[in-house]
């Protein structure tokens, strides 16, 4: 029933980003294009709330459902121009950083976290962090795009060998390393496609499609996702309860 539950949300929250990148690449106007933002902010609340009482079971989930919000709300500032990109920006790389903090000490809570999980997870955002403060139109901020597009590919390799070498092989291992290597690849693609955009090898028009491409294939990836089985936890009986 969880497993239903968490299926439903997630659905929700993707319909609600892919809707906003729809409406936002047809032009529309502010405030018909801030009602999916204004719902996706209202049901990741609601999400948070509803998984705050296992928090130290999804505490990187509610971690980065936080952070979403108040991306949101930067959002939501900047479609009715109260703010512009650039204080957007700033505003994404300073949350990321102290997300980053936060997470350092959220993550040893009842010290059930995986070391490795721990630093990819700090190390992602802390690359967020770094493509939004130099999220602009020019050389130096190609390079860094350039660089971290490399560690994405790096930290993902070290993490998947961390992983081989930590887990116990199944079906869950199997399912966290495709989950995370989706991920990783979804990110090397839009940094790869800011890149080729700020090189003018391609238009903002085709970055805009590209990212609603990979848009649709995660959602084609979350249903895979959630209609495979889950994993089956075996669980081991003593010689004395067969007597």
């Amino acid at each position: 029933m969880e497993r239903f539950a968490y299926a439903i949300w997630t659905g929700i929250i993707y319909l609600e980003i892919l809707v906003y990148t729809i409406l936002t690449q047809m032009g529309i106007n502010e405030g018909p294009r801030s009602i999916p933002i204004f719902a996706l902010m209202g049901t990741l609340i609601l999400f948070v709330a509803f998984l705050f009482r296992k928090f130290s079971e999804f505490k990187t989930v509610i971690l980065a459902s936080t952070y979403s919000v108040v991306i949101t709300i930067f959002i939501i500032l900047e479609i009715f121009g109260v703010v512009d990109s650039t204080f957007v920006n700033y505003g994404v790389a300073i949350t990321a950083v102290l997300v980053s903090i936060f997470w350092c000490f959220s993550s040893h809570y009842e010290t059930k976290t995986d070391p490795g999980w721990h630093w990819f997870v700090f190390s992602s955002v802390f690359i967020i962090a770094v493509c939004a403060a130099f999220n602009f139109e020019n050389e130096p901020a190609q390079t860094v795009f350039i660089i971290n597009t490399a560690f994405v590919v790096i930290i993902l390799l070290i993490y998947i060998w961390n992983v081989m070498k930590t887990q116990a092989y199944g079906n869950k291992r199997f399912r966290h390393i495709i989950r995370v290597t989706v991920v990783g690849c979804v990110a090397i693609v839009v940094l790869v496609g800011n890149v080729l955009k700020r090189s003018q090898y391609i238009s903002f028009e085709s970055l805009e499609k590209l990212i609603l491409a990979v848009e649709i294939i995660i959602g084609f990836g979350l249903v895979f996702d959630f209609c495979s089985p889950p994993a089956i936890n075996y669980v081991r009986v003593n010689e004395n309860d067969m007597a």
